[in-house]
């Protein structure tokens, strides 16, 4: 059953799984039977657990209809007939405020394997630096450095995390 429609953002489309055609670290590669025909897909293990050929599954297929050159992967938004409550971790959501939010640990919470890390980094050359959890943090942070040092250079990093999250750095597709 094809979703989509004339202005529509997301397109989403309903496959059965054939086959599990690769599998790493926190993802699978999955060939998906649609209307089509047989297609690649990505499921990220943490967030749907692992899947099996003969499910069916709901497809994001935004970008590979239109076109986008994402290396002709669909992602696996959700299994047909389960209903799976991942084990609530991090006090951070990614994807915020679309349907497809879900929480995440960062490195300073108790429980990040990165914690350890951040806490016996002794030196950064005399360099300040400050550490925020949201963007929203990011301007006011620099306002206050601006203020105690009108000269002082202000850098942003962000991530190519900062959106989204994988599940662990070895799992993102190939």
């Amino acid at each position: 059953m094809k979703r989509e429609g004339r202005g529509t953002l997301l397109q989403a489309e309903v496959g059965l799984v054939t086959a599990v055609e690769a599998a790493w670290s926190g993802a699978q590669q999955l060939a998906v039977k649609t209307e089509a025909g047989v297609e690649r897909a990505v499921n990220y293990v943490g967030l749907l657990g692992e899947i099996e050929p003969g499910e069916q599954v709901l497809l994001n297929t935004t970008a590979v209809r239109a076109k986008l050159g994402t290396g002709g992967y669909h992602f696996v938004m959700k299994r047909a007939g389960t209903e799976r409550h991942a084990e609530a971790q991090g006090h951070i959501v990614k994807l915020r405020y679309t349907p497809l939010q879900f929480r995440c640990a960062t490195v300073e919470e108790q429980e990040s394997p990165y914690r350890e890390a951040i806490e016996s980094c002794e030196e950064l050359e005399r360099m300040p630096v400050i550490a925020t959890a949201l963007h929203s943090q990011v301007a006011p942070a620099a306002a206050a450095v601006r203020g105690r040092a009108p000269s002082a250079r202000v850098v942003y990093i962000m991530t190519d995390a900062a959106a989204l999250r994988w599940p662990s750095a070895s799992s993102c597709p190939r």
